[in-house]
């Protein structure tokens, strides 16, 4: 077996006992992970996630889940659940009723006993769409709120990333603008520095649970520049005989 297999094998089984997790809290870091069924959410708090990110169709990039399945995982985990808001795959620019929509979704994710929510809105030049944000922000309180990686889409990152601040996010999440937190590093490290603590910036990322943590210089780096919170898109399932695989979405 080579070297990277024992090391692959060996961080599984530290993982599946939480003692990832626990090491991953020493170290000041929390692993969120994007999922979309009771299963990847038992599994990825198994796996070592302190938070989950709780959608619908992934394979769309994550839109609302329903209340049934909120309402499941929440019985099934002891770790905080934010819930996508976000009433159609595409573009995140929102007519009126689409916003209706949002605003219904965000009460019965409260009354459903969501931990936090996560939504965000442009538009057509590619700001932040401040007044409807400000509208869901204000449905959304006393919860957190993240903005989501509708963020990668914006015209000029240092401002909407002002415009976040200003609105009263708690978090935005950001591949740094590129295909994968690995690429967009320089600009997440730009982003970080501008924010000086007022908001948290979530390094997303587009690969699969072990893969991030084996590539140890990507990590190095996050803890470099300071990112308390680490992001994963990823499926967990179990199949037949072997209690859990991965996908990478």
């Amino acid at each position: 077996m080579s070297g990277r297999c024992v090391e692959c094998f060996s961080l599984r089984e530290r993982m599946w006992d939480g003692e990832y997790r626990r090491e991953m809290a020493d170290q000041g870091f929390l692993m969120e992970v994007c999922v979309d069924s009771v299963e990847s959410a038992v599994n990825a708090e198994r796996g070592g996630a302190g938070r989950i990110e709780l959608c619908g169709s992934l394979l769309e990039g994550g839109i609302t889940p329903s209340m049934g399945l909120l309402q499941v995982v929440k019985q099934y985990v002891q770790i905080p659940v934010f819930v996508m808001i976000r009433p159609r795959g595409g573009d995140f620019l929102y007519s009126d009723r689409e916003a209706e929509v949002m605003k219904a979704d965000i009460r019965l994710a409260k009354m459903h006993n969501a931990d936090g929510l996560v939504f965000g809105a442009l538009t057509e030049d590619g700001r932040i769409d401040a007044e409807l944000c400000m509208d869901l922000l204000a449905l959304s309180r006393p919860l957190p709120v993240t903005f989501h990686r509708a963020f990668d889409m914006v015209y000029d990152p240092m401002l909407a990333m002002e415009t976040l601040i200003s609105l009263g996010f708690e978090r935005v999440l950001t591949s740094g603008c590129d295909s994968s937190a690995l690429e967009g590093l320089p600009l997440i490290k730009r982003l970080v520095e501008q924010a000086k603590g007022r908001i948290l910036v979530m390094p997303g990322n587009k690969t699969s649970f072990f893969l991030f943590f084996l590539f140890n210089e990507r990590l190095f780096y996050v803890k470099k520049i300071k990112c308390p919170y680490v992001y994963c898109l990823v499926r967990l399932f179990a199949v037949a005989d072997r209690p859990l695989q991965q996908a990478v979405v």
